[in-house]
């Protein structure tokens, strides 16, 4: 059920197709009514668009009107964002997942998606391309100009040392800086990819390596900038449900007694997510007190 303020709802609860319809179908005019002035935050649009992804995933090929539902939720969005300025700033941050769902819901020949792809280049003052949902903005092309992203997504020795590379530039004095957006971006498009499928084909086994290399960037991104966290924690999720690995305890996440290099680089990066995490809700809450 969403609830007035609809940043309370779980998503991802509800798995009957009928339900989820008459819930977002409430949607857009709860986001046209909310008069709460410090709400939504940055983590409120990109639980919701994370949401609405997976709903969308679910139920969209075997029920039809689950994409008009999401499309006109995601109107919504643009519309209002454009006169609250709580809306506009929250969902400039989480302007690619916007954009990227906004493209494979409503498709980027529908007048919906020219008018979501002109607010999002209007705040970005740069052109944004889409290509096969993913997002190319300028900072993006960095290190695909610098790096073979065929290597990258080819699996085996191809895929292991370009992340090492990767690595070396973002640690690099300066790199974080220059290069952490489009390393995210690539973070992001590697989540997509079964290494150890792929390895297969090469009768290649460095798949954990490879996992454990992007858990490392993903580490090395969260330490330079946690207003990351968020999107971290999705390509972490989505990465770990594609190559399988399996989730963790609390207990091994707390206590670190875990074994495998992997295993330690996974723990690793739970626990900095989880510190990162609060870390930002405390600043919300002494913001929300000022």
């Amino acid at each position: 059920m969403f609830y007035t303020d609809w940043y309370e709802h779980d998503y991802q609860k509800d798995h009957d197709a009928v339900n989820v319809m008459k819930e977002l179908r409430k949607l857009p005019k709860l986001i046209e009514n909310d008069t709460h002035d410090k709400r939504p935050n940055n983590s409120d649009i990109g639980v919701m668009l994370d949401g609405l992804r997976k709903v969308y995933d679910n139920h969209h090929s075997t029920y039809y009107g689950i994409g008009i539902a999401v499309e006109n939720i995601l109107k919504k969005l643009c519309v209002v964002a454009r006169v609250n300025s709580q809306y506009d700033k929250a969902l400039h941050e989480n302007i690619p997942e916007y954009l990227k769902l906004s493209s494979l819901v409503c498709g980027e020949d529908s007048e919906t998606f020219a008018k979501i792809k002109e607010y999002c280049e209007a705040k970005n003052n740069k052109s944004i391309t889409v290509d096969n949902s993913r997002i190319g903005f300028e900072a993006a092309h960095d290190l695909m100009n610098i790096l073979n992203v065929k290597n990258l997504t080819a699996g085996g020795w191809n895929t292991e040392y370009t992340l090492y590379a990767i690595r070396g530039i973002l640690t690099s004095p300066g790199g974080m800086s220059a290069f952490g957006d489009s390393a995210l971006e690539l973070c992001e498009m590697l989540s997509n990819y079964d290494f150890d499928a792929v390895n297969k084909k090469l009768n290649m086994h460095n798949e954990d390596i490879i996992i454990q290399l992007i858990y490392e960037l993903l580490i090395i991104l969260l330490e330079g900038n946690i207003y990351m966290t968020n999107r971290i924690r999705r390509i972490k999720t989505r990465l770990d449900e594609t190559n399988h690995i399996p989730k963790l305890s609390e207990h091994a996440i707390h206590s670190g007694k875990v074994y495998s290099d992997l295993a330690r680089k996974n723990v690793d990066l739970e626990q900095k997510l989880i510190i990162s995490q609060s870390a930002i809700q405390m600043k919300q809450m002494l913001k929300e007190r000022k």
